[in-house]
C-alpha cells in the first residue's frame, strides 16, 4: 500500500502532514514557519552591529592612514637618496 517515501513524519514534531517539496529535513508546514519566523539571538545581533561599526571607523580613517602611509615612504626614500648622496 504505502511506501516509506509516501509516507513520512516531521523530524520536530511527528506530525503526519509534512510539506511537499524538496528539502532536505521534512518538517510539517507550522514547525517550518517556526523555524523561519526564530529570531536572531543577541550575541549574534551584537557582533554584527560590532563588525558593521569597526568597519565603518576602519572606512573613516583609511584616507588619513594612507597619507600617513605615503609620507613615511616619501621619507625613507629621501633619507635613501641623502645617504647615497652622502657617500659618494
Amino acid at each position: 500500500m504505502y511506501s516509506d517515501q509516501d509516507v513520512r513524519e516531521c523530524n520536530i514534531c511527528q506530525s503526519e502532514y509534512v510539506h511537499n517539496g524538496d528539502y532536505d529535513i521534512s518538517v510539517c508546514i507550522n514547525c517550518r514557519d517556526r523555524l523561519l519566523n526564530r529570531p536572531i539571538s543577541r550575541k549574534v545581533t551584537i557582533f554584527i552591529i560590532t563588525i558593521v561599526c569597526l568597519s565603518f571607523l576602519m572606512m573613516y580613517r583609511l584616507p588619513e592612514a594612507l597619507k600617513a602611509g605615503t609620507e613615511f615612504e616619501r621619507g625613507i626614500n629621501h633619507s635613501n637618496v641623502a645617504m647615497h648622496k652622502k657617500c659618494t
